[in-house]
């Protein structure tokens, strides 16, 4: 039974997302950024933003909505550097799907593991990531808190603030 109703909360979650999408222009977050190496250490926010959103067709005829991204990072040395890039929307998950993939966790656990976490943003409900030191949750661009280290470079990005409008 289980199965049956998270097939079907899936199911009607995409279809929900694919008929009453709305733009997602505006969303954003901002995050407080750890980058540390032998070199050089990075302390600063990175900010994420939606700033356009555009409908294709693409050459095999499929229609796409891609969404502009623009991600600044501004360190406390106050120098700021911004990239831009184009994404698909299906890459980015509403509210609604992204509490469902949380709800999810509780049960699928070969996703990861559902945790209540406390960041600087507010206390959420969460799915870590398996095999991962990430948690998302119903937030833009859905990261709560990222850490990762490889030997070399350490990183770790933790939500400060977050919108789903443009920030006034």
């Amino acid at each position: 039974m289980k199965k049956i109703t998270i097939i079907l909360l899936s199911v009607s979650s995409m279809a929900f997302a694919k008929f009453g999408s709305k733009s997602r222009v505006g969303e954003w977050a901002a995050y407080e950024y750890v980058e540390k190496t032998a070199a050089k250490e990075i302390k600063g926010q990175l900010i994420k933003e939606v700033l356009q959103s555009e409908d294709k067709v693409l050459p095999s005829g499929e229609k796409v909505t891609l969404l502009k991204i623009s991600e600044k990072l501004i360190t406390n040395g106050r120098t700021m550097n911004e990239k831009f890039f184009w994404d698909e929307d299906t890459n980015h998950f509403t509210k609604f799907e992204l509490n469902l993939y949380v709800q999810m966790c509780r049960f699928k656990l070969r996703m990861g593991s559902f945790e209540k976490i406390t960041v600087k943003a507010g206390n959420f409900s969460a799915c870590k990531i398996k095999d991962q030191e990430s948690w998302i949750g119903p937030v833009p661009f859905s990261t709560l808190l990222y850490v990762s280290n490889d030997g070399t470079t350490f990183k770790r990005f933790e939500l400060l603030d977050y919108g789903w409008k443009k920030k006034e």
